[in-house]
């Protein structure tokens, strides 16, 4: 009836009483834009910030993650999805235990981390001359010539006499299946050869877990490389670390435990150490103080960097050596402290 209508809707009323009419809670208008207050003051409330501030949390934490992946070369980003690949297929514990056992086995007995069992046999195509093309392609540069031959020469200056003739590279990566690993060994070769006469008897001994039986055969035929911890089986890890008279380390991308290690087992005389890898100073400032290795901190007062790092002109080179640097210590750096409880080496 028009009685019960004019109740319902008092807002057509014809009386000229006024009406109090109760407020109402002013709603946000819609990401579509169709909301006719589009042009009303916005108001907030706690939920609505609490999710504004999880949503920008959740994008920061993506960003980190992006920027971190990216920074991976290609080669290690495959080789960690192979790693990954067991436990995001495995529908059986038995099945995802023997994966776990085949990975720590490879590298457990020698006292690094757990990585993939290697597994990668030589590609029929493949021959030394992707290693050479390489290392032609490297001497050619001018970043080699102009800023990798001054640095490492002027740093073997001081102990030309007493520098020992081998190149410890350890984290290159398969050769057969990364061409970074390729430009890596290349680098290493090189770099042997330029600070050594060639009648000498130096030596370039490599290390990575993932390399498997095949192609450390394959190194040494063709390159003459050591396998650095066949060379020194009888030794711990830290032990093949230490050295006892000045020795050049090349740690290309490598994790970051395995240079607090480096330190570490040469902590009582640093100045032995000179390393061509990524910049621990650039490393020390992206980290909280509080997650940085107390062994790598100890000794940040006491290194020297040169900038190694061959910018973006040359994408192959950039992807092979970004944040490059080579690292020396001063004959003053303290001795040994306490390692960081777990980052102590395996006995």
């Amino acid at each position: 009836c028009p009685t019960d209508r004019r109740r319902r809707r008092p807002e057509r009323s014809s009386s000229s009483s006024p009406l109090v009419v109760p407020e109402q809670p002013r709603v946000l208008p819609s990401s579509s834009g169709s909301s006719p207050s589009d042009d009303a003051p916005r108001t907030t409330t706690p939920e609505d910030n609490k999710r504004e501030a999880l949503r920008d949390v959740a994008a920061a934490r993506k960003e980190r993650e992006e920027e971190a992946w990216a920074a991976v070369p290609a080669g290690r980003r495959q080789r960690r999805r192979r790693r990954q690949q067991p436990e995001l297929h495995t529908s059986t514990a038995a099945t995802a235990t023997r994966a776990a056992t085949t990975r720590s086995s490879s590298s457990s007995s020698k006292g690094f981390s757990p990585v993939a069992a290697p597994s990668s046999s030589r590609p029929a195509n493949f021959s030394a001359r992707a290693v050479t093309s390489r290392r032609e392609a490297l001497e050619r540069s001018a970043w080699w010539r102009t800023t990798v031959l001054a640095a490492i020469k002027t740093a073997t200056e001081r102990v030309t006499s007493t520098l020992a003739p081998r190149v410890v590279c350890y984290g290159l990566g398969s050769v057969f299946e990364d061409r970074n690993a390729r430009a890596q060994l290349a680098f290493a070769l090189a770099v042997r050869d330029a600070l050594f006469a060639s009648g000498e008897s130096a030596r370039v001994e490599v290390y990575d877990p993932v390399v498997g039986d095949e192609e450390r055969a394959f190194i040494a035929r063709e390159f003459g490389c050591v396998d650095a911890a066949a060379a020194d089986d009888d030794l711990s890890a830290k032990e093949r670390l230490r050295v006892d008279r000045p020795t050049l380390f090349f740690l290309p991308h490598c994790p970051r435990v395995l240079y607090a290690r480096l330190v570490d087992a040469n902590a009582a005389a640093l100045a032995n150490v000179l390393l061509v890898g990524n910049s621990i100073a650039a490393y020390a400032a992206r980290v909280p103080d509080a997650r940085l290795d107390p062994r790598l901190k100890r000794v940040l007062p006491y290194l020297a960097e040169v900038d190694l790092d061959p910018g973006r002109a040359d994408p192959d080179l950039e992807r092979a050596f970004n944040d490059a640097a080579l690292i020396t210590f001063r004959h003053d750096a303290p001795v040994k402290g306490d390692a960081a409880p777990e980052e102590r080496d395996p006995p």
